[in-house]
């Protein structure tokens, strides 16, 4: 059996961290349809969990669409032993819920790097046994037309051929528990003299649903600005993407430009978005919700920023 936690906890954590009254979180309360959670807000909410402890790895993407699945979460984390214990019901204290503090992986790192991994991620380069599943990510009906091609089909070869044309960096997005490929990153069209690049992302339909491809994109955006000197990553996303992220803005990221009626999908013209992320709007971006040791200090401000 699960072991059981102390739900008030968990929806004082809940309404202490976005403003939300503890009368609406009821186990049915839908974290998409009825407060409006987007992917970023889903990285915020196990963002708070991982705080105090909870960070449930075990089965890879655990669905957390209502607050009751939420419990769930909790309980499968208490299970597999890394959610703290005063978060049970079996514990005798209870934390103070207005004084959340970093994880202490985060406070004590001293490394001068992020790591290409987390609790739930690793980003490992493309190898040629890759190649088979950035193809399908890249032509597949469920998300071809998030990614590069929208819709053309190249042929394998041309797709190979093409897979590092203006790319500085890539890595294929791999489950830490049982490196199974998830997803793709793509550091592309980078001007090293003026200090930006683009960042594209594509992950799976499974994990795209998780509300968790944030906390890849995180691991990536910390190690480009780790590794150069960029001032500014770019993020060109189509407006049927853009909802997905879009409480993140002025946060995470600026709107620099919309290009209207650009992008044509499913017999309709879309807007597109130019996004930002500057160096200090990445050391925020870059907490994850689980423990990935990155100390975001160590992104050097070598322009200034």
């Amino acid at each position: 059996m699960p072991a059981a936690v102390d739900k008030k906890i968990i929806i004082s954590l809940i309404a202490r961290r976005f403003g939300i009254d503890p009368a609406e979180l009821g186990p049915q309360t839908s974290f998409s349809a009825d407060l409006n959670f987007d992917s970023l807000r889903m990285l915020e909410l196990m963002a708070t969990l991982s705080e105090v402890g909870i960070i449930y790895t075990d089965n890879g993407f655990y669905p957390v669409r209502t607050v009751g699945d939420l419990y769930n979460y909790c309980e499968q984390a208490a299970e597999q032993k890394t959610a703290v214990k005063v978060l049970w019901t079996s514990g005798e204290s209870r934390p103070d819920i207005g004084e959340i503090r970093p994880s202490s992986a985060i406070q004590e790192s001293q490394e001068l790097h992020p790591p290409l991994t987390n609790g739930l991620f690793s980003l490992e380069p493309p190898e040629g046994a890759d190649t088979a599943f950035l193809y399908a990510l890249a032509t597949a009906d469920e998300t071809g037309y998030r990614w590069r091609f929208r819709g053309h089909i190249p042929s394998l070869e041309q797709f190979t051929a093409g897979l590092w044309k203006s790319v500085l960096t890539q890595f294929v997005v791999r489950t830490t528990v049982d490196r199974k490929p998830v997803g793709h990153v793509v550091c592309y069209n980078a001007d090293l003299i003026n200090g930006y690049a683009y960042l594209g992302a594509a992950f799976v339909p499974r994990v795209i649903s998780s509300g968790y491809p944030v906390g890849g994109v995180s691991l990536f955006l910390g190690h480009l600005f780790s590794t150069w000197a960029f001032r500014k990553i770019y993020l060109e996303v189509p407006e049927f993407n853009y909802w997905t992220i879009s409480s993140g803005e002025g946060r995470f990221f600026d709107v620099e430009g919309q290009l209207v009626k650009h992008d044509f999908f499913g017999d309709r013209y879309w807007d597109k978005y130019i996004l930002c992320v500057t160096r200090e709007q990445a050391r925020t971006f870059c907490l994850t919700p689980f423990e990935s040791g990155a100390d975001t200090n160590s992104f050097p401000d070598r322009h200034g920023d």
